[in-house]
């Protein structure tokens, strides 16, 4: 089959080099997100999918739009047998569906109906759920609302990130979506309807949303922590200095005084420290300081033994509104 791949993240990439190494078919032209700032420097990144089509010189393609007649000709002339999507970001219009002889699929990172949206690995881990999957479907026009062609469920430990999740949901789509693709092929899939009453919605992570509120449980804080890694780092304010929280764990510890308040260290030990937060007590054993790397607690009290102490405050805001 002629197929159009459009996708953005590293997720999607590791999915369409699978495609160009292990299956029967062809990739004919790529679709990605436009080119944006990002990092420190704000520098016009290209997305990982554009990154490795531009290596297997691959025809790409970055419209803000598909709802527009001229993007919808270029498909069209395309002549592609099935379009194949995985985290693009752009809804495919009905009449851009149409237009394959096989239509259009979708790998999506859950077990649909549940977490449909941008975000379903970070949900899944933020919800506490104890499995996700992969779910390949055949796309309409509503948001990931298709009909299934095959799903495959995968555990969430306590110890996942969204990274750790998301790499073991790379394994599982690439096998998920070579047998869909070649069962497409020879018209083998049998289609199964979601069920819309057990449907949830996955919002896009929001940068906002990495800001720790103390006054939440240290459950859901380890969580976020967990989930959020790299995409969006938890953070919380330190004398008006952001702080990067990486790793953490939840606390046996008791609350030893009324007295204390939600993100006050209760506790500096030499490889953690303890913070209040809503009747519960968070471990803190790795964090960012501004212009360093990710470290153990360990190392840094190591080299700056006064850099946190018992009766500190960590905030919910900046006072100073620092970026």
């Amino acid at each position: 089959m002629k197929i159009i791949f459009a996708g953005t993240p590293k997720f999607a990439a590791d999915q369409l080099q699978f495609v160009l190494d292990k299956s029967r078919h062809e990739v004919i032209a790529v679709y990605t997100q436009p080119d944006r700032k990002a990092g420190r420097g704000k520098k016009i990144q290209a997305s990982p999918v554009k990154e490795l089509a531009e290596r297997h010189k691959l025809p790409i393609h970055q419209p803000t739009t598909l709802s527009i007649e001229h993007e919808k000709k270029i498909i069209f002339d395309l002549e592609p047998d099935i379009i194949l999507t995985v985290a693009y970001g752009l809804l495919l219009p009905k009449d851009i569906i149409k237009i394959p002889r096989f239509g259009a699929i979708n790998v999506h990172a859950s077990l649909l109906p549940k977490w449909r949206g941008a975000a379903p690995i970070e949900r899944a881990i933020l919800s506490g759920d104890k499995e996700t999957g992969i779910t390949i479907m055949q796309m309409d026009e509503g948001l990931d609302t298709g009909d299934m062609i095959i799903k495959k469920h995968c555990k969430i430990s306590e110890q996942d990130t969204g990274d750790s999740l998301k790499a073991k949901l790379t394994i599982i789509g690439k096998e998920l979506l070579l047998e869909s693709l070649n069962a497409i092929e020879d018209r083998s899939i049998s289609l199964t309807k979601q069920i819309e009453n057990q449907s949830s919605y996955a919002k896009k992570i929001n940068k906002k949303e990495g800001l720790i509120n103390w006054d939440e449980s240290a459950i859901f804080i380890e969580r976020k922590i967990r989930a959020f890694t790299s995409s969006i780092p938890s953070y919380t304010f330190l004398n008006e200095h952001r702080l990067r929280i990486t790793k953490a764990n939840i606390s046996t510890e008791r609350l030893s005084s009324d007295s204390n308040v939600n993100g006050q260290i209760i506790k500096v030990s030499d490889n953690y420290i303890t913070v209040q937060c809503d009747e519960s007590c968070l471990e803190i054993t790795e964090v960012q300081i501004p212009g360093s790397n990710p470290m153990m607690i360990k190392e840094l009290l190591n080299g700056r033994p006064k850099f946190f102490f018992q009766g500190q405050i960590l905030k919910n805001q900046n006072s100073n509104c620092e970026k």
